[in-house]
Parts: C-alpha cells; structure tokens; sequence
C-alpha cells in the first residue's frame, strides 16, 4: 500500500477554510485508518499483534479503530476448512 500527499496542498487547504481540526489532525485521519487496516492484515486480525507491531496498547488500537471508524472485515471460516 503506498500513500501519496501533498503536505502543502493539505496546509493551504486547512489554512483557506479553517478546518475544525486542523491540518494535523487531518492529515492523520488520512493516514492512520489505512495503516491499521495494513497493520491487522499483516497479523490476520489478530488485534494484540497490530498494537505490538505499532508500538501502542489494545486498548489504544481499540479507541483508533472506533475514532476513525474503520470497518473491520470479518473473515468467516468454514467448519473443517484448512487455514
């Protein structure tokens, strides 16, 4: 996965409309959802691992997951099926 952007696009555009937030905080929610989203494919879902590998709790991980709102898929499993 490669993310692509344009700091000073990002810095103007916050600057000329006031983003609420400002341009710190939007440019992690352009970039935080999908690297937990690499991070928790790269560990099959397995939550603890993600958190491990990006240097913070669960717990944090947990609130990261509900703040951006990311969706997590869900992978079903049938009974008797290899992994």
């Amino acid at each position: 996965m490669k993310i692509t952007l344009d700091l000073s696009q990002l810095i103007q555009a916050n600057a000329s409309y006031h983003h609420r937030e400002g341009a710190y905080k939007h440019l992690l929610s352009l970039v935080i959802p999908p690297f937990i989203k690499l991070l928790l494919e790269h560990t099959q879902g397995n939550k603890s691992a993600a958190a491990r590998l990006a240097g913070f709790s669960r717990a944090t991980l947990d609130r990261k997951i509900k703040h951006y709102h990311i969706v997590l898929e869900k992978k079903v499993r049938l009974i008797g099926e290899d992994v």
